[in-house]
């Protein structure tokens, strides 16, 4: 079982509502997006102001399904566990280091 990041930028793609239920939009294939089913995915939100962006760790989710979207893409969708109020992560010794190593989150959804 591996762990996934789902990254939203809010200047991209608008705010963030963290809920029970999951639905996340990914353009990633779909065979990549399969392999997150049953698996937990860690959504990180973050936060453009000035030069400089904040990130908060929104909730832990387990995907059931994988949905293709009309418009091309897929809606992740399953269950979780919304973190309300969002955990600060930017400020973490650690959090510097996991930013490179998933290359400021290209490597997850």
């Amino acid at each position: 079982m591996s762990d996934y990041i789902a990254y939203n930028s809010v200047e991209k793609w608008g705010d963030y509502e963290p809920r029970e239920k999951f639905n996340f939009y990914s353009g990633k294939s779909e065979s990549y997006l399969r392999g997150s089913i049953g698996c937990s995915v860690w959504v990180v939100v973050g936060t453009r102001t000035d030069k400089k962006t904040k990130y908060r760790l929104a909730g832990r989710y387990t995907p059931t399904k994988v949905l293709p979207r009309p418009s091309g893409g897929f809606n992740v969708i399953g269950s979780g566990e919304p973190f309300l109020p969002p955990v600060e992560l930017t400020k973490l010794p650690w959090f510097s280091h996991l930013l490179r190593m998933q290359g400021n989150f290209s490597h997850g959804f």
